[in-house]
């Protein structure tokens, strides 16, 4: 966990999303040996015109609307922060699976950016991307994945790159029901473009392996969100690892 020292030597916007972020783990029953020194510190970086409002949620350890005043004065949202944190949190339970992803197509620097994130948390070694894909680097995408771009290694490729010794299947309508997929140890996992699904070379070399996987769905939709598609077969799988 930071320093107050370290925080001293950051630029002032550093530091005050540092010492919200140390106010946030306080109010989630985290010990902060120095939170004192931290409450005082904080007081003194802030704009005068919130120092009011900063003392009185100091004296009624409000410690969450701290952590909310400290993004308001920044401009930002919890979203921009909890990846951050989360990190410092969870470096040590950190996994990594043997399976990876192929993105078949995405043109959304939304859903490509979604998909970095929930492959990050679900411990996916890597990521293929389909030239002509919506860039991993791409502001959007990199907002969205919440640091998670610098963490699951990538690379572009065409399907035909995937050695054939490596066990493929594609998430897609019409496959064997999630609940009833018999997952590999080690693979890769096909999600298809946003308009068109999965590419027919991408299938034909999932039927040449372990074929499709679809997620039974009851509503009217006939689809959900790719993103929210991978994420839900992403939690199957690596649930069913953790099993084996």
């Amino acid at each position: 966990m930071i320093t107050l020292k370290k925080i001293r030597t950051l630029k002032e916007r550093v530091q005050i999303r540092r010492l919200g972020g140390l106010f946030h783990l306080k109010a989630l029953g985290n010990d902060i040996d120095e939170i004192d020194d931290v409450s005082e510190y904080f007081l003194s970086v802030i704009p005068e015109e919130r120092k009011g409002e900063g003392k009185y949620l100091l004296s009624t350890g409000r410690y969450e609307d701290l952590y909310y005043l400290a993004l308001d004065i920044l401009g930002e949202s919890p979203a921009d922060w909890d990846f951050e944190y989360a990190l410092e949190e969870n470096r040590r339970k950190v996994r990594k699976f043997p399976i990876s992803l192929y993105l078949d197509g995405l043109r959304s620097p939304y859903n490509v950016g979604s998909l970095f994130r929930s492959a990050e948390c679900f411990g996916v070694s890597s990521i293929v991307l389909r030239p002509g894909s919506a860039s991993p680097e791409h502001d959007r995408a990199k907002r969205t994945a919440m640091g998670a771009v610098d963490l699951v290694p990538y690379s572009f490729g065409e399907i035909d790159s995937i050695g054939e010794d490596v066990p493929v299947f594609a998430l897609e309508l019409g496959g064997v029901p999630l609940c009833e997929f018999e997952f590999p140890e080690r693979g890769i996992c096909i999600v298809g473009s946003e308009e068109d699904g999965v590419s027919k070379c991408a299938l034909e070399r999932a039927a040449r392996s372990l074929g499709k996987v679809s997620i039974p769905i009851y509503g009217q939709k006939g689809s959900l969100n790719v993103a929210s598609s991978a994420a839900i077969l992403l939690h199957s799988w690596t649930s069913a690892l953790v099993r084996m």
